[in-house]
């Protein structure tokens, strides 16, 4: 589940907006919330489901109304779902974070540079499946959905070789050991890029030349929700300029709104962000071209997956 402080923010400003519509969150994993939805499909309970990766969703297709945004002209085609069934937000390209000070940044530009010797205990490395693999995929140049056992017995040997020089596997708090320096390198996701730099400027990231995952969160409507108005005013507000601004202040996430972009420049003109990072915020059509976003596996590629992690970590 996510911080609830930036959507409690968001309640706030949509209930000023709108004082006759209640809103209640309900926090969950995405695996559980869309059980629940699957459960209550007769007499739906929830309005909205926010949170949700395009990869979770894609298993539940039959249980979520098609619907189109009132702000649908200023959302960046690449976050709406080829069948309208959601709208994603918050694009999350996984980068390599290094240190300026303790690498050669000319040579740092390839997910292999997290095989270097020269770097031995310095590494931060996901400890997350889907991720993990993603890395080995793209050095191996595999997709980072495949269900080919022999490539992901290959993968799972590759990131084997590596363990000798990994300082830590870690997910949220890989920041932080970017920003304490207690480690060179480390992969994190886009949205934790500014955050980090602003408490250590020697900071520094690359998109890999061999491609990314990309993580989208999304604004999806169960069928036959029972209040069909108050969860489209929620999205049209969700999307709309003030809230991508609000949500942009609180995370510097990436914002679908490309109203948005204006307002991320002036921050650049204003001497408070670097033009790279403009990149960061909202990722070009370029940037990316280079993604791939998860995909449903199926119980069998699953359960594929989850063999071959085992093994992974039991090394």
């Amino acid at each position: 589940p996510h911080d609830a402080d930036p959507l409690n923010a968001g309640v706030a400003m949509f209930q000023a907006a709108y004082p006759d519509i209640d809103v209640q969150v309900i926090a969950a994993g995405t695996g559980e919330l869309c059980q629940r939805i699957v459960a209550e499909s007769e007499n739906p309970q929830g309005d909205v489901l926010w949170g949700g990766g395009a990869d979770t969703l894609a298993g539940y297709v039959d249980y979520f109304e098609p619907y189109v945004c009132a702000n649908d002209a200023v959302i960046g085609e690449a976050y709406k779902a080829a069948d309208d069934l959601w709208i994603g937000e918050s694009p999350l390209p996984m980068v390599f974070m290094y240190n300026k000070t303790m690498v050669n940044e000319a040579d740092i530009d390839s997910w292999t540079d997290l095989w270097d010797p020269a770097y031995e205990n310095q590494i931060v490395m996901p400890d997350s499946m889907r991720e993990g693999f993603m890395i080995g995929a793209k050095i191996l140049g595999y997709s980072m959905n495949t269900t080919e056992e022999a490539e992901l017995a290959e993968i799972t040997e590759k990131l084997i070789e590596q363990k000798p020089l990994v300082y830590s596997y870690a997910n949220d708090n890989a920041r932080d050991l970017m920003i304490g320096e207690n480690a060179y390198m480390a992969v994190i996701t886009s949205g934790d890029v500014l955050y980090a730099q602003e408490d250590n400027e020697d900071l520094a990231y690359v998109v890999p030349i061999e491609g990314t995952e990309v993580w989208t969160d999304c604004w999806a409507v169960p069928k036959s929700c029972q209040n069909y108005d108050g969860a489209m005013a929620w999205i049209n507000f969700m999307y709309s300029y003030d809230a991508a601004v609000a949500n942009f202040e609180y995370l510097t996430y990436a914002i679908p709104n490309t109203q948005l972009d204006d307002y991320v420049y002036e921050d650049y003109i204003e001497g408070e962000m670097e033009l790279q990072d403009i990149g960061i915020v909202n990722p070009p059509e370029e940037i990316l071209a280079w993604c791939e976003t998860l995909k449903n596996l199926g119980p069998e590629g699953d359960d594929m997956y989850s063999k071959y992690w085992k093994e992974f970590k039991s090394k």
